[in-house]
């Protein structure tokens, strides 16, 4: 068989007559079918080979256009959404966490109050002071926020 038209097979410019012509002679005798596939083989190494320089000439040779500006801003805008929509979950998640458990005690004018908080910490608030605190401590962090006056008698954190 011409390995020209064996070529003209592979790389899919062959007419329907040689098509034809070249199904029938495969299908003759096993050789012909390895001689086959041993130039299809030679015709995707030379694929494989030259590609990779094609493309680098593409790309070197490049000037965006503008699909090509589209898909790049497209890919920007991706990252900036991820971004904000990440910050934006971690924040809600964080706030909260902190505001669903704070509690507020308001000790009114002319009068005090005492209060024993869930470590075991004793408050006492002068008249219009207010305390706000966590219903239960977390991790080693015990932070209240006091406006006004207050004497704390904290218990010890083993």
């Amino acid at each position: 068989m011409d390995t020209e038209l064996l070529q003209k097979y592979i790389s899919g410019n062959a007419t329907e007559a040689e098509k034809r012509h070249i199904t029938e002679w495969m299908q003759e005798k096993p050789e012909n079918m390895r001689e086959y596939m041993a130039q299809r083989k030679l015709y995707d190494i030379a694929l494989w080979r030259t590609l990779p320089a094609v493309v680098e000439k593409k790309k070197a040779g490049k000037i965006f256009s503008v699909h090509t500006l589209w898909v790049e801003m497209a890919k920007a805008a991706a990252v900036v959404a991820i971004v904000l929509l990440g910050t934006h979950y971690w924040d809600n998640k964080h706030q909260t966490a902190e505001s669903s458990t704070l509690q507020s005690i308001y000790a009114p004018a002319g009068q005090r109050t005492e209060i024993m908080l869930a470590d075991g910490t004793k408050v006492w608030l002068n008249s219009r002071s207010t305390l706000t605190f966590p219903e239960k401590f977390k991790d080693n962090n015990r932070k209240v926020k006091l406006d006004g006056e207050g004497y704390f008698v904290v218990a010890k954190n083993k």
